[in-house]
């Protein structure tokens, strides 16, 4: 966020070698007073001290910051010896797309300014769009977490030497929400508003954090209700009143300050804090509102990105996307006992842990969009298919006796590659417990399309998904194609009363994200 031009210590301009300092903030991740109200974490908001979203890793970096750096082997292609003119060019270098040679410029800045808060922010940015392996830490490549503990180093660095630079505030709140650590956020965000209080970006990540926390981590007690203020949904589903109220206060804060100018980002924002407090009327009046203003143009589509070019319709013409289709259910029978064997052995890993949810080979979900928090994971197709050698073996037993556990999604993936021109771009198995729901909301852009094949259905409950005014149910072996940017939602018919974790009554679904066919054509005729 933004460029500080400013180089913070001029005499140190000659200097060849550079310090990373780690720094703490003070207050700032306990109370944040801003927007004319005090933010306070206690016991009365339901948080506790073991909320698995909100306690960092206590694992210590591998590699600090200044190490990770120090493994980038290309010099800064800038030869200028001030500080600033090679910080333009680092961030030219940056929004060009060349992070690497991005990284070596800001590098050679610090090396030249210990102490220019700019190039630490911009560094850290930068970080979040590096791919880990590119960079060393210790002996071995870095990973993700590396990385999102650096860019965290860098900007923790900015506020040691700049404790009111509002744009490293707003960054590194937005890399703790990233991280689902969102009670520190939320904190930094209230203290990057107080700061500067019309920070745009900064009131849209605060209030996406403020949704994204208003799920409970398990149904409430009767008591809990009424001492936390947690209320239930249309859905079936909980949420938390107060910080909903505060989303939409910190919503309707940007739309007041930049009247037509308002984002996406905002209407939706604001449209969907009050769906799920079940203000329906309010809702629907804001995102109608962002029609009239011409942010969208089709009801019920209402993305963060927005390409008005694109063809629009909450379930499109099946042929558009019949390859496809075809690819996932030609494989179906297979996945669907493939997927069955990986929950067994997900649930016997989690079992063997002590039951914890999240413990199995399933990822947790953490966005935020369904509730209660527990309840809905997913294995990431996609990835373990290319970190996974033995994936791309032909033989199915030889490729399970080698460590792969997704044989049959991976052939089909390369199946998919090779005689489509779909670009793939997620695969995942969804599980979703029944009770658990997903609120209504809508995909980050309209730029691509998802397919769903159902795996494995509940034992005694029924899931639906509704999208636009569409309702599907899944069946196993069968495959349908929506657009997400269209709101939808998943719900129960009848509701569930108890949230059930057994295998028994999971839901898998593999998901599998594809470009819009406007963008690029998808079936070869």
């Amino acid at each position: 966020m933004g460029k500080n031009k400013k180089t913070a210590n001029a005499a140190n301009n000659s200097s060849s070698n550079f310090t990373f300092q780690a720094a703490g903030i003070a207050g700032a991740l306990v109370v944040v007073v801003a927007i004319g109200a005090s933010y306070k974490f206690s016991s009365a908001d339901g948080l506790k001290a073991t909320d698995s979203k909100v306690v960092p890793d206590a694992t210590p970096p591998r590699a600090s910051l200044g190490e990770m750096l120090a493994s980038i082997r290309s010099p800064c292609d800038s030869t200028s010896v001030n500080a600033n003119t090679v910080f333009e060019h680092a961030n030219a270098r940056k929004s060009n797309g060349a992070i690497m040679m991005a990284l070596a410029c800001y590098r050679r800045t610090l090396e030249l300014a210990p102490q220019h808060p700019g190039a630490y922010n911009n560094l850290g940015n930068a970080l979040k769009k590096v791919q880990p392996d590119t960079l060393r830490c210790g002996d071995d490549q870095c990973t993700q977490r590396d990385i999102l503990d650096a860019s965290a180093e860098s900007l923790r660095t900015v506020l040691q030497l700049n404790p009111r630079h509002a744009n490293a505030y707003v960054n590194l709140a937005a890399l703790m929400r990233a991280d689902y650590r969102f009670e520190e956020a939320i904190a930094l965000g209230y203290q990057a508003v107080s700061i500067q209080p019309t920070h745009v970006t900064g009131l849209e990540n605060l209030g996406r954090a403020l949704q994204a926390y208003s799920a409970p981590e398990g149904v409430p007690t009767v008591e809990e209700v009424r001492r936390e203020g947690w209320i239930q949904t249309r859905d079936g589903g909980w949420r938390h009143r107060q910080r909903l109220e505060e989303a939409v206060d910190v919503y309707r804060k940007v739309l007041r300050n930049e009247g037509p100018r308002a984002s996406a980002d905002t209407y939706r924002g604001l449209g969907y804090s009050y769906l799920w407090l079940g203000r329906e009327a309010e809702g629907r009046e804001i995102l109608q509102r962002g029609i009239s203003g011409g942010v969208w143009t089709v009801p019920l589509q209402y993305p963060g990105q927005y390409d008005s070019r694109l063809a629009a319709d909450p379930v499109p013409p099946p042929e558009r996307a019949a390859c496809v289709t075809r690819i996932l259910e030609a494989h179906g029978a297979a996945m669907v006992a493939e997927a069955r064997t990986l929950l067994a052995k997900s649930e016997r890993k989690r079992l063997d842990a002590g039951g914890a949810w999240g413990a199995g080979l399933f990822a947790t979900e953490r966005e935020g969009l369904h509730s209660p928090a527990q309840g809905f994971s997913n294995f990431d197709v996609l990835a373990h298919c290319k970190n996974t050698p033995a994936c791309a073996n032909d033989d199915a037993q030889g490729a399970a006796e080698s460590g792969c556990l997704a044989h049959a999604f991976c052939v089909m993936l390369r199946e998919l590659e090779e005689t489509t021109m779909a670009t793939t771009q997620l695969a995942r198995i969804s599980r979703l417990q029944a009770g658990v729901v997903i609120s209504p909301h809508t995909g980050l852009h309209n730029s691509r399309w998802r397919a769903h094949i159902g795996l494995k259905l509940p034992g005694k409950h029924a899931a639906q998904l509704r999208v636009g005014d569409t309702i599907f149910t899944w069946r196993e072996g069968e495959a349908f194609v929506f657009d997400d940017s269209f709101e939808h939602e998943v719900t129960w018919n009848p509701p569930v009363e108890t949230i059930d974790l057994s295998a028994e009554e999971a839901r898998l679904v593999l998901i599998v994200d594809f470009q819009h066919p406007d963008v690029n054509p998808v079936c070869h005729s």
